[in-house]
């Protein structure tokens, strides 16, 4: 991966030489999954705020498609203990406001 720089005034070659390891031949790629966090090399945060939100709607679905028949006090507790840790939203410093507050994928109903 290629960071660019945040400056125009410095000057990043538009072609690199050939990386290998043992023989085979390296790929630069836009951006890559560390740690469970996707690394951009635009150093947008984007990307990672869309997967969490993803996995956001589909631990809601999930947990409202087993528990249909539990009491809305129940659900709430489940929604409260699996769905609203956002434990890497600390993480998250460069983003855009359409990337929070984009539409929802899913409409989900407790």
């Amino acid at each position: 991966m290629v960071f660019n720089p945040t400056s125009r005034s410095k000057r990043v070659p538009g072609s690199f030489p050939v990386f290998t390891l043992c023989n085979n031949q390296l790929a630069f790629v836009g951006q890559f999954k560390y740690l469970g966090h996707i690394i951009d090399n635009s150093f947008s945060d984007d990307s990672d705020i869309n997967r969490e939100v993803k996995a956001l709607f589909a631990r809601t679905n999930l947990l409202c498609r087993r528990f249909k028949r539990c009491s809305e006090l129940v659900k709430v507790r489940f929604f409260r203990s699996f769905c609203v840790s956002f434990y890497d939203a600390a993480l998250w410093y460069n983003y855009s406001v359409g990337a929070i507050t984009g539409s929802p994928h899913v409409i989900v109903s407790v």
